[in-house]
């Protein structure tokens, strides 16, 4: 199949993705301080989290499709949003997550007991796991996962593996490419205790994504790492409530 990041003579540049960032948070922290001051949010900070979250996912992702298809003239089948074999859909995308997440768990394990017994320092419950072990209820614990099961994987494909790897991957090589871009996924998500796990996730899914040609198995091999997480962060909350 052909490479569909080489079906165009353009790519986008550097200022482009810094764009996306400067308007996403830009955007997140307007609407952080509206909600703040509109309203008290005391009794209910999951769904502050849940609206932030909500409104980042979707701001990226009509921000880069909005430069990648307008700017560029892209099309979405040039982009990576292109049909392949349903099986190899599964195979990849379910495969990939399996594998993907017991990488991070041993490496996540391995931190663990690295930061305790050598350095007496207990690494901190990651913030998601942390707002989903406290929410009130089902309906929210469900819209919480739904929202890193479903959106999350989508918009963060979109954006780092057919946004930022393409760019990387024309600047350097395809291996360039992925750790670099890796390297940014782990990054973005702000937490020193998980960078090298999600470093290795996020090299994984760029490598899903190149040799399928299509950000479908990507999306679903990233669909599946967070559900097995989120399908073992319920037991806890079942049993801490």
């Amino acid at each position: 199949m052909k490479d569909v990041i080489q079906t165009q003579n353009k790519i986008w540049n550097l200022s482009d993705i810094l764009l996306v960032l400067i308007i996403v948070f830009g955007g997140e922290s307007i609407i952080y301080k509206i909600l703040e001051f509109s309203f008290s949010w005391q009794k209910s900070p999951l769904v502050l989290t849940l609206i932030l979250h909500l409104t980042q996912s979707l701001l990226l992702v009509m921000l880069t499709l909005a430069l990648v298809v307008y700017k560029y003239d892209y099309s979405l089948a040039d982009f990576g949003l292109i049909k392949v074999n349903f099986g190899k859909n599964i195979n990849y995308g379910v495969m990939g997550g399996v594998i993907i997440w017991l990488i991070v768990t041993f490496s996540n394990n391995f931190i663990y007991s690295i930061a305790t017994k050598f350095f007496q320092v207990e690494p901190p419950t990651q913030q998601a796991i942390q707002s989903l072990l406290s929410s009130d209820n089902l309906f929210l614990f469900v819209i919480h996962s739904l929202l890193i099961v479903i959106l999350a994987p989508i918009t963060e494909e979109i954006f780092f593996r057919g946004f930022i790897y393409p760019y990387c991957k024309r600047k350097l090589d395809a291996k360039g490419g992925m750790l670099i871009s890796g390297l940014i996924f782990a990054v973005a998500h702000f937490n020193f205790w998980i960078f090298i796990p999600t470093f290795i996730g996020g090299v994984i899914l760029a490598f899903i994504y190149e040799r399928t040609n299509s950000l479908y198995p990507a999306m679903i091999a990233h669909s599946t790492w967070n559900g097995i997480v989120i399908f073992l962060v319920y037991f806890l909350w079942e049993l801490g409530g």
